[in-house]
């Protein structure tokens, strides 16, 4: 309910909740339900498959995943907080932004495979 979780180099479903803390995942392959109420969500040298979704109340999120080949939906999403997402360039995608204080846009890659939805209630949002 309070503290910070670490997962590292394991693969697979993860369901982690979260009240106040953040949630660190390292060098993993999975499908992520990740929230926090109050914290950040950071999960990095990671690959991503089916279907993966981040949720902070209030806090950030930083997601650099090495592969999403695998993945049908990626969303991210924090009331108060700023989105960080780094993904392959070769990655076939579908972006939605939704930025505080920004037009929603959509960008593409390929043949848009992956679907992904980024919004900040207030904040900004890094997309690579």
């Amino acid at each position: 309910n309070v503290g910070d979780i670490s997962i590292r180099s394991i693969n697979g479903k993860y369901e982690v909740k979260n009240n106040v803390g953040s949630i660190d995942i390292k060098n993993s392959k999975a499908s992520y339900n990740l929230r926090t109420n109050v914290g950040e969500i950071m999960v990095s040298e990671a690959a991503a498959y089916g279907n993966s979704e981040f949720t902070v109340n209030t806090g950030d999120i930083k997601v650099s995943l090495n592969d999403i080949k695998d993945a049908k939906t990626i969303k991210a999403s924090t009331d108060v907080g700023d989105i960080n997402i780094d993904i392959p360039n070769n990655s076939s995608y579908e972006a939605v932004i939704n930025e505080f204080m920004e037009k929603e846009k959509t960008i593409s890659n390929d043949d848009k495979d992956t679907k992904i939805t980024v919004r900040t209630g207030v904040g900004s949002v890094k997309f690579n």
